[in-house]
């Protein structure tokens, strides 16, 4: 009998918890929070909440002071040229600081970034100069800042 009763106390704890987590998570989609597993450093699973606001990821060019062109892809482009200016940048931009930006692109993710660096650093300097060339990066600058 025993047994029966402590089974029975476990079933209504855990169906309280459930119920309990089932409010937590309508909570949070009401509040525009997203629940998301990860793994730590212990390969146990952790849950964490994260909002919702989406990065944006960018491809970009810079002329480097010896002429070259370097490119790279970021979320934060801002800080990423600063550094490069720094001599704390890629090993290719430190020795040829400072750089200027010619060329960038956005996305949502950053595999759609890695995979747009990756096609732009396959092209020959003079493809890199033509897509420099006919894109606006002035009027970029002032649309992103708006």
């Amino acid at each position: 009998m025993e047994m029966k009763g402590k089974c029975r106390q476990k079933e209504k704890i855990e169906k309280n918890k459930g119920q309990a987590g089932e409010k937590e998570e309508e909570q949070m989609r009401e509040n525009g929070i997203k629940k998301e597993k990860i793994k730590d450093k212990g390969m146990k699973d952790t849950t964490i909440k994260k909002n919702r606001i989406k990065e944006q990821n960018y491809t970009y060019i810079v002329q480097c002071s010896d002429g070259t062109y370097y490119t790279g892809w970021t979320n934060n482009l801002a800080k990423r040229i600063d550094t490069h200016n720094r001599g704390k940048g890629a090993k290719y931009t430190r020795s040829r600081a400072p750089v200027q930006l010619v060329y960038v692109e956005s996305f949502e993710t950053k595999e759609e970034a890695m995979s747009r660096e990756y096609r732009i650093k396959k092209m020959s300097r003079k493809e890199k100069e033509e897509m420099i060339r006919t894109s606006n990066l002035n009027e970029w600058v002032q649309t992103s800042l708006e």
